[in-house]
């Protein structure tokens, strides 16, 4: 039993897996069942014992991804950058590190033939963390609104960027990036 607990785990990944990389190039409402067994090279009868569609399977992916997000968002939420706002700080490098050992997923799942409401939960999930760690800087709610907007289209942008073009780039590097371009304006603020 325990053997067969690991297949459908396995199974499952290689699903999930397999969609990433067909969202890659293939519209998520364009994704058949037949595309999915095939890249993930399991049967389906695997597939429709663990997904009832392949819906079921995008709705898993997202559900993965946001979780993975909101880890994401938790370490940073722990992160004190203090003075040094244009370094690299240990927790982003972690968070980096995770989305680059992610990257299809995230590609895919912020890509153009993403499912919009996905790309909405994720802004959703961003705007929220960002509310959080920045709610003691002296911003009226329209400059934090646009800045939130600015922050999350640039970092999802970036990361989008970094992970599709430039997959060896340190994520050292990327962190330093994204906090002297995207953290240290609002954190220059501070009264």
């Amino acid at each position: 039993m325990e053997n067969q607990a690991l297949d459908g785990s396995s199974s499952r990944n290689s699903i999930l897996n397999a969609i990433a990389v067909i969202m890659l190039d293939t519209d998520y409402d364009k994704i058949t069942v037949r595309d999915v067994v095939a890249e993930a090279n399991v049967s389906r009868s695997t597939f429709y014992r663990l997904f009832s569609s392949v819906d079921e399977a995008i709705g898993a992916l997202e559900d993965k991804y946001l979780g993975l997000m909101a880890e994401i968002n938790r370490i940073g939420l722990m992160a004190d950058m203090g003075e040094n706002s244009t370094k690299r700080t240990p927790s982003m490098v972690l968070r980096l590190e995770l989305f680059q050992a992610n990257a299809p997923a995230f590609l895919a799942l912020l890509g153009p033939h993403a499912n919009p409401r996905t790309r909405r939960k994720e802004a959703q999930l961003m705007e929220a963390y960002f509310q959080t760690k920045r709610a003691d800087e002296n911003l009226t709610p329209e400059e934090r609104d646009l800045y939130l907007r600015f922050v999350i289209d640039g970092h999802n942008s970036l990361l989008h960027r970094w992970l599709s073009h430039y997959p060896a780039l340190p994520a050292e590097d990327v962190a330093s990036l994204l906090n002297e371009l995207f953290y240290a304006p609002l954190l220059s603020r501070r009264k």
